[in-house]
């Protein structure tokens, strides 16, 4: 790999913007697998669905591998007084990512467990729950969609048309579907990973004394904002709380929103500490209070239980 490529973004080192970088990678490599997928929906190829299947699972669990243990070592780089990490560009390892084959996963992923020793211990836990996991739900979820939209493709094709020419139509539209669909499919999930591997991290028993919380952060650029997003900003609560499964980053597909972490410091001169020296469970009457506020998911959009807490 070119590490003076590296050197040349060093300016550009600031806290989630290796999250941006990856987030603006090229999706054709996914975008290619919807298109396998659909041409073999329409011709009733069970096989290539299945083979097209596998490798979009394949794709997108080495990305989220990649954008998890980003996650977790940008929230050791946040730590305060930790001399073993410093501010470190990582354009380098997501320039180009799964979704660009010149550097391929191993490579990524070898450069990355060496930039951070402690990282490494965590990257075969990681790799397995994508492997068997989330990935494949994505990849399933897809298939479903891909589906649905060749039968309506096909049911809506101009009538005397022969079987051949639904087909070469079905395949058409499918694809400029495909391309918009991969772009979202790809930036959802690693949003749902790389803050997945935040909050990882930041339960470790080290980590915990120092870390207490996160607090969520949305982008208030409006009109691009989603309200219901921005309705969400400011929220804070200890990364042990179950809160999180409802209210953490991604709140909806495409989502830009994240969370900064809460050290102990900032907790205590919030005075946000119980007589332990945790932030206490939210209650169900303060959840709802941000509900009423409008800090909801998108309509249609359904965080799934696990996707930061995991006990």
């Amino acid at each position: 790999m070119d590490f003076q490529f590296a050197k040349r973004y060093s300016n550009l080192a600031k806290p989630g913007s290796e999250l941006t970088m990856l987030r603006e990678r090229s999706t054709e490599d996914i975008a290619h697998a919807l298109q396998s997928m659909s041409k073999a929906i329409v011709f009733e190829d069970k096989r290539g669905t299945d083979l097209a299947e596998a490798k979009l699972a394949k794709l997108m669990g080495e990305t989220m591998t990649l954008s998890n243990l980003m996650g977790r070592r940008r929230l050791l780089m946040e730590m305060p007084n930790d001399v073993g990490f410093t501010e470190s560009d990582e354009a380098l390892l997501f320039a180009n990512t799964p979704i660009f084959p010149r550097i391929p996963f191993r490579e990524a992923l070898a450069y990355l467990k060496g930039l951070t020793p402690k990282i490494a211990k965590s990257a075969q836990e990681v790799s397995e729950m994508y492997r068997k996991g989330t990935n494949f739900s994505v990849a399933r979820t897809a298939r479903q969609t891909i589906l649905e939209r060749i039968k309506r493709y096909i049911e809506a094709s101009v009538a005397g048309n022969s079987p051949r020419e639904q087909a070469i139509q079905a395949i058409k539209k499918a694809g400029s579907f495909s391309r918009g669909y991969a772009k979202t499919i790809y930036s959802t999930n690693l949003t749902s990973a790389y803050t997945a591997g935040r909050f990882q991290q930041a339960k470790e028993p080290n980590t915990s004394k120092v870390i207490k919380g996160f607090q969520y952060v949305a982008i208030n650029d409006p009109p691009r904002v989603r309200e219901n997003h921005f309705a969400h900003n400011g929220f804070f609560a200890s990364q042990f709380d179950p809160a999180w499964n409802e209210f953490a980053p991604p709140q909806g597909f495409s989502c830009r929103c994240g969370v900064r972490l809460v050290t102990i410091f900032e907790a205590r001169r919030r005075g946000l500490l119980d007589d332990s020296g945790n932030i206490p469970k939210m209650s169900e009457a303060e959840k709802q209070s941000w509900r009423t506020k409008g800090a909801v998911p998108d309509k249609g959009f359904n965080p799934t239980a696990d996707r930061v807490i995991s006990q």
